[in-house]
């Protein structure tokens, strides 16, 4: 079984979770305080971008290596290929995977964050029309 195999079975069942939580903050349903959400998507940002340099380095990693012309040499170049780019559960397919829910989790708190300030924003402007029908003025 391919090294990686566990760890692309996992990421199934979280990029679903990902895509039902990323569509409730769409719709509002979500809400994040801002400064929670900025540290978090400066995070959420450093893991894509070094999870996307990663992809980036694996792309040699599919190349043929060069151990010899002998039974051996080739067992091993095969092996290491299959682990690095050979299947669905190999090196590269589960990175590029796990950088689009890295992907889809920054869409969700980018969402969340924004309907939070969207709210925040709709409540203050109700409560100073609210307040102006009294005459009174009101600093939300």
């Amino acid at each position: 079984m391919p090294a990686f195999g566990g760890a692309a079975g996992a990421l199934v069942p979280v990029a679903g979770q990902a895509q039902e939580v990323r569509h409730k903050a769409e719709i509002g349903g979500l809400k994040l305080d801002p400064t929670a959400a900025k540290a978090l998507i400066a995070t959420l940002t450093r893991l894509h971008a070094r999870v996307e340099d990663l992809v980036g380095d694996c792309a040699d990693l599919g190349q043929p290596l060069k151990f010899g012309a002998n039974f051996v040499g080739q067992t091993v170049a095969g092996r290491l290929r299959n682990t690095a780019s050979g299947n669905a559960a190999a090196v590269t397919p589960v990175l590029t995977e796990f950088g689009q829910v890295l992907g889809d989790l920054l869409a969700t708190v980018r969402a969340a964050a924004g309907s939070y300030v969207v709210t925040d924003e709709t409540a203050a402007r109700n409560m100073r029309q609210a307040a102006a029908r009294f005459g009174l003025e009101v600093d939300v």
